[in-house]
């Protein structure tokens, strides 16, 4: 468990360095995006695999359990992103709107939502790291059970997300009266800065299919 811990935390304090090299060889289809992403160095950082987590641990989706491992996961993500963000700014320099930016007079995102972290990480070594370097790149992002519960977990670790999320809701023979209570659920918790992407219907049948073993790996190179 250990060491997995520090492969999750080594991993998200390594993404940030990567993505932000992205950054500046991204191909950009209008000049208006190319300009924006190199004077606010946005990036994006996710999840994929949480119902998994919380079966192999098994937690059920719902649970208070889930929605702790939830808070748990991204605010470590937040932290760490954080911190390689400052280490590049030291060597990089800040990004062009940094000055008079929230985080620029030690406000961190948790602290706009009026959210206290866990003890878990530093954040006063983290300020006091920021204060003398300062972030180089901004940050940051989940899918089916119901989906009250994922707007619930949405608005949870919202506190560590410095610009926008957006979530798709997998909605089984949606209609105006379960989109309303969708919405007016997202906006009573304060949700109404973020997004829904999309509203899916839920599939019900998996699709079945097979095929030769001997024919996929003649193909394997065709597919990786």
């Amino acid at each position: 468990m250990l060491t997995l811990k520090l492969r999750f935390r080594e991993s998200h304090h390594l993404l940030p360095q990567n993505l932000n090299k992205i950054i500046d060889v991204n191909y950009y289809p209008v000049e208006t995006a190319k300009r924006s992403n190199l004077r606010h160095r946005p990036i994006g950082i996710g999840v994929q695999g949480l119902a998994d987590t919380f079966i192999l641990l098994g937690i059920p989706f719902d649970s208070p359990e889930a929605q702790q491992l939830n808070k748990d996961i991204f605010e470590t993500i937040y932290n760490h992103a954080l911190k390689a963000s400052s280490e590049l700014a030291e060597k990089e320099g800040t990004y062009v709107t940094y000055d008079g930016s929230p985080v620029s007079k030690g406000v961190l995102q948790p602290e706009m939502w009026g959210v206290t972290p866990s003890d878990r990480w530093d954040w006063n070594a983290l300020r006091s790291m920021i204060a003398k370097m300062v972030c180089g790149i901004h940050y940051l992002y989940l899918q089916e059970f119901k989906q009250r519960t994922l707007v619930d977990m949405a608005v949870d670790f919202g506190c560590y997300i410095d610009q926008s999320q957006s979530l798709n809701i997998h909605m089984d023979q949606p209609n105006f009266g379960k989109l309303k209570s969708l919405h007016f659920n997202a906006w009573s918790k304060d949700w109404g800065g973020q997004s829904i992407f999309g509203v899916l219907v839920a599939a019900k049948v998996l699709l079945q299919f097979d095929c030769s073993f001997d024919l996929f790996c003649s193909n394997f190179d065709y597919f990786y």
